[in-house]
């Protein structure tokens, strides 16, 4: 597997951002009685599932997700996207870019000499515009492929809607911590805010 690149530890490093700064207000999401249909003819696919929103004290909201599109990944991520955009306004930014499985060549071997080498896990990456042309990866594994695609798809989602919920927190947080003359605060927010706008544009999330 891949080992992580700078723009992964920045990733990670803003997830944690996200984490602190929204704590009990951070969203867990959930795919589940996820249901793919294949037009092989056609070389298209539809999906339905139930997405569900949780937060930390346990309150879920629940979306039925229909979509359709040129492979699993795309259909689901889109038809995520496509529910959520009316609350989430900086999801319209992203771009599925590109999007690719591996399996681990050492567990594979590993696994060959005892006899189990469909037991190995594959890892889906898959990586994102964002709208300001910086490419964002995510990656999920599983010995389920269709499960680790599931996965990635559901942690890039949870990340970027995070994100915004964290920023316009965070201006807010900034503006009290002004009017509180707290320039100590403020610069902490503000620095933290700075970080995070890497991950998309929140022009449209701002009106």
């Amino acid at each position: 597997m891949k080992k992580k690149t700078p723009d992964d530890v920045r990733t990670e490093l803003n997830r944690q951002i996200i984490q602190e700064v929204l704590a009990d207000r951070y969203l867990r999401f959930s795919i589940e009685k996820l249901i793919i249909v294949e037009d092989l003819a056609n070389n298209h696919t539809n999906v339905t599932c139930g997405l569900g929103i949780t937060n930390l004290k346990g309150e879920e909201t629940c979306y039925e997700i229909e979509s359709s599109g040129a492979g699993m990944v795309d259909a689901l991520f889109n038809g995520i996207v496509t529910q959520l955009v009316e609350d989430c306004h900086s999801l319209s930014n992203l771009q599925l870019e590109e999007f690719y499985i591996e399996i681990d060549e050492e567990e594979l071997r590993d696994l060959r000499r005892r006899g189990r080498g469909t037991e190995v896990n594959t890892e889906v990456t898959l990586i994102i515009d964002n709208g300001c042309r910086t490419l964002i990866s995510f990656r999920s594994r599983n010995r389920s492929m269709v499960a680790a695609a599931v996965d990635v798809v559901r942690r890039t989602v949870e990340f970027f809607v995070n994100s915004e919920r964290a920023v316009l927190r965070l201006r807010m947080l900034v503006e009290d911590a002004n009017a509180r003359n707290r320039p100590d605060l403020a610069d902490r927010y503000t620095s933290q805010l700075s970080s995070l706008v890497y991950n998309t544009s929140y022009v449209t999330s701002f009106l």
